[in-house]
């Protein structure tokens, strides 16, 4: 404990005792106030919170039992450690003393070693209380962030529930509506919907992980991917989702789409980018849109870029696009967590992700990966 960080208030209406307490106080290097009376201690203390205060019994205009007594009402003040100095030892006035908040107390004419033992003695205590309470409130702000977290992975996990089990519905949908279609065809719709049944036990445990993968205390098992077929798998699940006519325009001028990726988290990044490209848009089948996606490569880097040509996103709300619960729907509604997502899981495989927006280019959001080498 460095005494010079300590400050200590002597309370004595009598000149000569403050002299001696002064001096052997600033013998260990305690920073020293002083008052005459209880009054001033209240003033005193109020103004240069003392981290320890002695504090004597017997004064004019206000007592030291009195003074204890505001000085603990005060909240400002209640905390500071008070010893008492009293020439009464009386053990009613000792209850007393305590009883008003006191820690402890010296008799007059006090032994300075013994007064300076207890001086450190109190400050240590209250040094160790400070650092508890800082403890106990870093622990409630970690409960609340915890508590908080649990709310929002139930959100994610219902919206990427809802987001993957939409293909199943839709190809279940167009089997139901079309009993004379082709066995092929049949064939291959039916494989879609078990794939994404499948995905979504994937989803269940890919979620369970993301929390982890936020804290960084996820090690994500990468494996090659082709961004290129991702992509595709998304648009194709997006345009049998919404039918209608709806056309994602898709143009690729990469030699090389390969990225070393998380199969478990990655697809979810163009899941959700694309879904929300759709949703941000008015989806009308006789009206061009500009929903598209455009890949492109060079040496070391894919870059995706998925646009939509709806009303551009406020300019406030660009900054905080990427976080939890900022939709920018024109619908309203919607979550924000895809875009959160996205950012989360591209940012842990070391790439970028950007939005742009504006009324004459729409918008745009850019996912720019290392090759895979």
């Amino acid at each position: 404990m460095d005494n010079r960080s300590k400050r200590i208030l002597i309370v004595d209406d009598t000149p000569e005792n403050i002299q001696v307490l002064g001096a052997q106080l600033r013998k260990q290097e305690y920073m020293i106030n002083v008052a005459q009376n209880g009054q001033q201690a209240l003033d005193v203390a109020a103004k240069t919170k003392p981290d320890l205060i002695l504090l004597d019994v017997m004064m004019p205009v206000m007592d030291g039992f009195t003074a204890c007594k505001r000085l603990k009402e005060n909240p400002e003040t209640a905390d500071i450690p008070v010893i008492f100095l009293t020439a009464r030892i009386e053990s009613q006035d000792v209850v007393k003393g305590l009883d008003l908040g006191g820690v402890d107390y010296v008799t007059k004419p006090f032994n300075a070693a013994e007064l300076l033992q207890r001086v450190s003695t109190h400050l240590k205590i209250r040094d160790l209380q400070t650092s508890l309470e800082d403890r106990v409130n870093e622990l409630d702000a970690a409960a609340k962030i915890i508590s908080r977290m649990a709310r929002e992975n139930e959100s994610f996990l219902r919206h990427e529930l809802n987001n993957a089990i939409s293909p199943v519905l839709g190809y279940a949908d167009m089997l139901l509506k079309n009993p004379d279609l082709a066995v092929e065809k049949r064939i291959k719709w039916t494989q879609k919907i078990k794939s994404n049944a499948q995905g979504m036990g994937d989803l269940l445990n890919a979620l369970r992980d993301l929390q982890a993968l936020e804290r960084g205390s996820h090690t994500l098992s990468k494996k090659p991917c082709d961004v290129e077929h991702l992509v595709m798998e998304e648009i194709s699940n997006l345009e049998i989702q919404y039918g209608n006519g709806l056309k994602i325009n898709f143009d690729s001028s990469c030699d090389s789409a390969e990225i070393h990726a998380d199969p478990g988290f990655f697809p979810g990044v163009f899941r959700n980018l694309l879904k929300n490209a759709v949703e941000h848009v008015h989806v009308l089948p006789q009206t061009d849109q500009g929903l598209g996606v455009v890949m492109s490569d060079s040496e070391d880097t894919i870059t995706v870029t998925i646009k939509n040509g709806g009303s551009p996103i406020p300019a406030d709300l660009i900054p905080t696009f990427f976080e939890k619960f900022n939709s920018t729907k024109v619908s309203g509604g919607g979550t924000g967590l895809g875009t959160s997502y996205a950012h989360v899981v591209v940012t842990a495989h070391d790439g970028t992700i950007d939005v742009t927006s504006s009324t004459e280019h729409g918008t745009a959001v850019t996912v720019e990966m290392p090759k895979h080498s």
